[in-house]
């Protein structure tokens, strides 16, 4: 058998292939309760419509026509088992809040997601499968996003601190945040927010290496819990987190899943 053979075929197997696990699953139903409340939250107080326009103007019917119908997508992908298509139709809303009305990155990564969640059960002859290709590829995005993001810190102003300081001192003076007396001394002094910084990319290569190989799952979990509670309280950055934690927390295998298969 030659190798393009032999690639073919172990990729065919692969595509074929079960997660025997409820990780899939569980990880869906958190994902969209957690975008759902962003959603809901969104139509109630109008974030996004606020963000893409800094200055007071009426609210664009069309984008909240589009927040409801992503409160709605949500709501069926929680309530009904037609999870391709209503799967499908929440990422492609998601994509066009991005496209026409605010290109967050956010919500292009959570289109992705989407996308991929919708082929969780089957894809669109909804097996009641649960593909193992699909949330394998959740775990290399996942790792991709934070080795991407570990290697665009690594210029002169996030490694000097200098970006930190800027921030802490915003969400502090700015927004009023009550940082507590010694944390708000530490982000105040530029060497500490230097090695903060430097720590934040190390744990982000780290974390991407774990979320690769699939293992050590406690360690993939102290370190996303770690970057994402320091990341909300020096970037105000919550949903992402919220579901970027459950995706590791819920993904990742953990020792004995990966001990029943080598055995198996």
């Amino acid at each position: 058998m030659n190798f393009a053979a032999s690639a073919r075929k172990r990729a065919r197997a692969w595509v074929d292939a079960d997660d025997d696990s409820a990780a899939l699953p569980r990880f869906r139903a958190t994902y969209f309760v957690i975008w759902l409340v962003y959603d809901t939250l969104d139509v109630a107080m109008g974030y996004t419509e606020r963000a893409r326009d800094w200055f007071p103007h009426p609210r664009s019917i069309e984008l909240v026509a589009l927040q409801l119908g992503l409160v709605a997508s949500g709501l069926l992908m929680l309530a009904t088992r037609r999870v391709y298509f209503y799967g499908m139709m929440s990422a492609a809303l998601r994509l066009m809040v991005a496209l026409v009305f605010f290109r967050l990155n956010d919500f292009l990564f959570c289109a992705v997601v989407t996308l991929l969640l919708a082929h969780s059960d089957g894809g669109p002859f909804e097996s009641d499968r649960k593909p193992k290709w699909v949330r394998d590829v959740l775990l290399v995005q996942l790792g991709w996003v934070y080795f991407a993001t570990a290697l665009l810190k690594a210029n002169p102003d996030w490694l000097s601190g200098g970006h930190l300081f800027v921030r802490t001192e915003y969400l502090a003076r700015g927004l009023g945040w009550p940082y507590p007396a010694f944390l708000r001394a530490a982000f105040a002094r530029l060497p500490v927010d230097a090695a903060l910084a430097k720590l934040a990319i190390g744990s982000e290569l780290l974390l991407a290496g774990v979320l690769w190989a699939r293992r050590p799952y406690w360690l993939g979990v102290a370190l996303v819990t770690g970057i994402h509670t320091f990341g909300t309280l020096v970037t105000n950055v919550w949903f992402f987190s919220a579901q970027t934690i459950a995706a590791v927390v819920l993904l990742l295998p953990r020792r004995r899943a990966l001990t029943d298969a080598s055995g198996s």
